[in-house]
């Protein structure tokens, strides 16, 4: 069981390519696992479903927090999107919501029904 979110990060292709050798093997892991990579001339967009995103307790994950903290702050953006708790900001980090793909959270509550 446990709590799933989609998560995508997005981060400048200049501050991807300046990680040094040691960061990069950190991260690798983590990003090697994404359901997805998108490439733009201005960077990348790495996007996870239905993971189990606890990154403050998963040693892989706080590597990948501890190398992007390392960064400026509008270098990148991680959105964490989970459905049972949508207003949370729980291990969303960075600056950068200007970037191409407009990663963003979006949630929805809607009420259905039946009338027979």
């Amino acid at each position: 069981m446990g709590i799933r979110s989609d998560v995508g990060l997005a981060i400048k292709r200049n501050a991807y390519t300046s990680l040094t050798v040691e960061q990069r093997g950190k991260i690798a892991g983590v990003i090697k696992d994404a359901d997805a990579t998108h490439e733009h001339d201005e960077g990348f967009l790495f996007t996870w479903r239905d993971v189990k995103w606890y990154h403050d307790t998963h040693q892989d994950l706080m590597d990948l927090y501890s190398v992007l903290e390392s960064l400026k702050a509008d270098d990148f953006l991680v959105v964490v999107a989970t459905p049972e708790y949508p207003d949370s900001t729980d291990g969303d980090a960075g600056d950068w919501y200007d970037n191409p793909w407009d990663l963003r959270k979006y949630s929805t509550c809607t009420l259905e029904f039946d009338n027979p």
